[in-house]
């Protein structure tokens, strides 16, 4: 099993992979001053031959946080967000 996420903001597109969800979403790699705006995270996860996935829209507020310089606030928030996803 195996989870992709992306989001996209500002015309720009960040993607990472992991085993679990929350894996996934902490390797997305996305510099702090692109989440400056209303961002689409989406969720993939692949299991055998099917795939299953699901879109969000964050808020800028949320988007700054979950990419935010400080590792308490990002994972707080990364926590939040992963619980937006049913997968």
């Amino acid at each position: 099993m195996t989870y992709t996420a992306t989001f996209k903001v500002m015309g720009k597109q960040y993607s990472s992979q992991g085993k679990t969800k929350e894996e996934c979403l902490e390797n997305l790699n996305v510099p702090h001053n692109f989440a400056r705006g209303v961002g689409i995270l989406s969720l993939s996860k692949k299991e055998n031959d099917k795939e299953l996935t699901e879109e969000r829209v964050l808020p800028q507020v949320l988007a700054q946080r979950i990419f935010s310089q400080s590792p308490n606030v990002r994972k707080v928030h990364l926590k939040q967000v992963g619980l937006r996803f049913s997968l």
